[in-house]
């Protein structure tokens, strides 16, 4: 193809002949045989493109490359693409096909030598202005352009995913090294393609081909989808480092929530009819001291969420329940506001443990390094996957598989809703309190006034002085003899 500057109208017939351009356009890919439109139809749709061009050329092939038309032209077209119309199989009702155009030549070629290429984003902000032919252009450094640059769907799908695809022929550039990332038009895009040597991410090491051991984690996942799970972990962003495929249990974490929006979680899973078991990991939130909140109404905020949590303990006593308290072991001290509230919750869940029997409680007394920024770190979350593990020895099916450095991809990340109180639907900002309720524990009683009074006591007897104590030491407040359904470890 001559890349001279293009012809105009007005040029004679004899410098016309030396700078034509020549386009493709196959069909293929876009009707069958018998729903393609006649030729005539097809030399419209190309002229339209092409609309002052008095030497347009559209030549029908035949043979192994019927389906295609070549394209030659004195000038560039105004569009790279063109329309036609196709029957919808289920209707009958015509609908507008885009078919692309092409630089390159769809001939006859060895399929073993095929590479599809993903441009990654390549059809997203900016990138969605690019040619398609700039990109075909960029690509035959590297190969025969094949199938040209075009829009990428989700499999077995009609739904774009913001990536594109070419397909190029690398039969004679086996020597030219496709680049981990394209340049063009001041933009980078990544490249993924079958034999690419990758850094994986999930084992840190380069690869050619798939990673050994996301082979081995697929293989559990699938190995997973063939059990009756009938176990429920939901919790706050305590559990943002779990991977459930290790796991014989659905996990959940709903982030920034409190020990009753997270019985909301279970209320409203899909499957919550199947499950026996359930772990409901709280206390972070529930504990939270907000300024200028006095401790008494801290402590019938806490009163309040746990009453959804004592609510469906009674009503689902066919459930075996544990609360595993995620009130963060960091070195800070403590006022006397958070040395109370954290206190109480810890013991009011250890007091509905033995109060009922379909619920243990869990608090755990150390952990292998600090929590970072008030959350588990891996290790950390590892060793609260063994405290469940230990609780239930059905619970961990791979140890391999059971926490995940990429936070929130292996639990459902639910979003932050509903009433801690009530469980009403909403986004609420009082603390996750819909009006109703917050006026309804402005006049509420404390729930267990006893467990408040010794709180208060173990914090004056300690420090009179109202000295701030430091979180590591909030654990120690409670007698070991609590009995075997409150474990510490």
């Amino acid at each position: 193809m001559d890349t001279s500057e293009p012809a105009t109208p007005s040029t004679s017939y004899a410098n016309a002949t030396i700078k034509q351009f020549v386009n493709w356009l196959d069909i293929r890919g876009f009707f069958n045989f018998y729903e393609a439109p006649e030729f005539i139809y097809i030399q419209k749709a190309v002229k339209e493109i092409f609309p002052n061009d008095p030497k347009l050329i559209v030549q029908k092939m035949t043979g192994p490359m019927t389906g295609v038309f070549k394209i030659i032209s004195l000038g560039q077209p105004v569009s790279n693409s063109v329309h036609l119309n196709r029957p919808d199989r289920t209707t009958g009702v015509a609908e507008v096909v885009t078919v692309p155009l092409s630089t390159s030549s769809p001939g006859k070629r060895s399929r073993e030598d095929d590479l599809l290429i993903t441009i990654v984003d390549g059809d997203v902000g900016r990138a969605s202005s690019i040619a398609g032919r700039d990109f075909d252009e960029t690509f035959k450094a590297f190969g025969e352009v094949v199938v040209p640059t075009k829009p990428q769907v989700y499999k077995d799908t009609s739904i774009y995913n913001g990536n594109r695809l070419i397909v190029i022929d690398r039969k004679n550039y086996a020597n030219k090294k496709i680049p981990d990332r394209l340049e063009l038009k001041g933009q980078k895009f990544l490249l993924k393609y079958k034999g690419k040597e990758w850094m994986c991410s999930s084992c840190n090491e380069l690869h050619k081909g798939p990673c050994p051991y996301l082979a081995e984690f697929y293989a559990q996942r699938a190995a997973k989808c063939e059990l009756e799970v009938k176990t429920l972990v939901v919790g706050d962003s305590a559990l943002r480092h779990v991977e459930n495929v290790g796991l014989k249990a659905d996990v959940a974490c709903m982030s920034g929530a409190c020990a009753g929006q997270l019985v909301s979680a279970l209320e409203q899973h899909p499957r919550t009819q199947n499950f026996t078991k359930v772990v409901i990991a709280a206390g972070a939130n529930d504990t939270k001291v907000r300024t200028n909140v006095e401790t008494d109404e801290i402590i019938r905020l806490i009163d309040k969420s746990l009453s959804r949590v004592t609510k469906v303990v009674e009503e689902r006593d066919n459930i075996e329940f544990t609360i595993l308290n995620t009130i963060p072991p960091a070195e800070e001290p403590l006022s006397q506001a958070e040395f109370v509230a954290k206190t109480y919750f810890k013991k009011r869940i250890e007091s509905l443990s033995i109060k009922y029997d379909n619920l243990k409680a869990i608090n755990i007394k150390s952990y292998p390094e600090k929590w970072d920024r008030g959350h588990p770190t891996v290790k950390c979350t590892e060793k609260i996957i063994r405290v469940l593990g230990a609780q239930d020895e059905e619970l961990i099916l791979n140890t391999k598989f059971t926490t995940t450095t990429k936070m929130y991809r292996g639990v459902d990340n639910l979003w932050l809703s509903g009433c801690t109180g009530c469980g009403s639907r909403g986004l609420f900002v009082s603390g996750g309190f819909c009006t109703k309720c917050i006026g309804d524990i402005e006049r509420q009683e404390i729930a267990d006034p006893n467990i408040l009074d010794e709180v208060y006591h173990l914090y004056k007897a300690e420090f009179p002085q109202g000295q701030k104590r430091l979180r590591g030491d909030l654990t120690s407040t409670s007698s070991d003899d609590d009995g075997h359904k409150v474990a510490k470890f």
